[in-house]
């Protein structure tokens, strides 16, 4: 369940990527090259994912659980990209 989340959340931020930065001619090519590295680093297939995810969401005991797990990684990245970079050597 923990590396699903962990997936779920990579996703989401990818996906925000995307969004933010507003990928417009290489979109496609570029969102597959983000997601096949996600898999690769985590050993898996978009299918094996797919199936977990299908799995763990469809059953709403596990669906609370693993969107909070997803909710507290995502919020983890969220403030390293707020803490202030620290200049000074």
């Amino acid at each position: 369940m923990d590396s699903v989340a962990v997936l779920l959340a990579g996703c989401f931020l990818i996906e925000g990527e995307l969004y933010v930065y507003e990928w417009t001619s290489n979109a496609t090519d570029y969102s597959l090259a983000r997601y096949d590295s996600l898999f690769k680093k985590h050993g898996t297939t978009p299918e094996i994912f797919m199936q977990n995810v299908k799995y763990y969401l469809t059953n709403k005991k596990y669906a609370d659980i693993i969107m909070d797990k997803v909710d507290k990684i995502v919020d983890q990245h969220a403030a390293a990209l707020r803490e202030p970079i620290n200049l000074e050597q």
